[in-house]
C-alpha cells in the first residue's frame, strides 16, 4: 500500500474465530480465514488456511501438530494425533 502511494484499494475479508480458542501472541491470521472452536494457535504463527475445531496448529505457515481433547470437563492436548 505504501509503496504504491496509497492508490490501490485495500482488500478486506472477515476472519472467523470460534469460541474457546486461544491465539498466541504475535500471530498473523490471513484475511478470510476461519479458525474453529476449541483451537490452540502457537505464538508467532502465520495462519493462512481454515482450521477445523479442536486443532492445535503452529508455525509459519501454520500446520496441524495435534488435537484438543475435551472429556468430562478435562482438557488435554494430544500431539500424537496431528491432522
Amino acid at each position: 500500500q505504501t509503496l504504491l502511494g496509497g492508490h490501490s484499494p485495500i482488500e478486506r475479508s472477515a476472519v472467523s474465530i470460534g469460541g474457546s480458542t486461544y491465539i498466541g501472541p504475535n500471530t498473523v491470521v490471513r484475511r478470510g480465514v476461519a479458525i474453529g472452536a476449541h483451537c490452540l494457535v502457537g505464538a508467532g504463527s502465520y495462519v493462512s488456511r481454515d482450521v477445523p475445531d479442536h486443532t492445535i496448529i503452529a508455525g509459519a505457515p501454520a500446520r496441524p501438530i495435534g488435537r484438543v481433547r475435551i472429556e468430562g470437563g478435562e482438557v488435554t492436548f494430544d500431539y500424537s494425533a496431528a491432522t
